[in-house]
């Protein structure tokens, strides 16, 4: 990097205050550089932003990868879904190649975040009527998960994932495993009729 002037000087040390904080991505530097610096001059601006960013990923303070990670880990812990995920990150400028390389290296089972953060929403209680369906559906939505992937169990039934401690009610006598069922990609125990 050439001599810097007092403004460039000024927008490095900016950044690496906002840095030093919190990751952002290039597009959120930017737009907060303008912000702070664009009243001073137009084009001027838009070079100075770009060698500042420049400096900043060479010296790895600014790294697209890496927040891509940190949002992935914090929309996890949060219950949030694929599609929630992917609208979050392309919101924040994030290139979509690099989304889409970031979402198929991920080894989660959308599935049981669903019936997770069905669980401690709801209860294990069944749903019996539609609008309590309908309900509890739009709320698995709205956090990112379709609706092959929500988890409601009906009456006269109970879902035992293959890797879920809810397994135990499997070995009881009074169920059935019916395996390879696919409505949600795991076995349901079904009640069994008495004849």
């Amino acid at each position: 990097m050439r001599l810097m002037t007092e403004r460039q000087s000024d927008m490095r040390r900016v950044s690496l205050d906002w840095l030093a904080r919190r990751d952002y991505s290039r597009v959120e530097i930017t737009r907060k550089l303008k912000r702070k610096f664009g009243k001073e001059g137009g084009d001027e601006v838009d070079a100075d932003i770009a060698e500042i960013l420049g400096w900043l990923e060479e010296h790895r303070f600014l790294d697209e990868s890496r927040y891509i990670e940190v949002l992935i880990r914090s929309a996890l812990e949060r219950g949030h879904g694929l599609l929630r995920l992917r609208q979050d990150m392309k919101q924040r400028g994030l290139a979509s190649p690099l989304i889409e390389q970031a979402l198929l290296e991920l080894d989660v089972d959308w599935f049981e975040q669903a019936r997770g953060l069905r669980e401690r929403r709801f209860g294990l209680k069944a749903v019996v009527d539609q609008k309590e369906k309908a309900r509890q559906l739009r709320y698995l939505q709205y956090r990112g998960f379709t609706a092959e992937r929500t988890p409601l169990p009906s009456p006269g039934h109970c879902i035992a994932l293959t890797h879920s401690s809810s397994m135990r009610n499997a070995d009881d006598p009074d169920y059935i495993i019916i395996p390879g069922n696919r409505i949600f990609g795991h076995q349901q125990a079904w009640p069994r009729q008495r004849s």
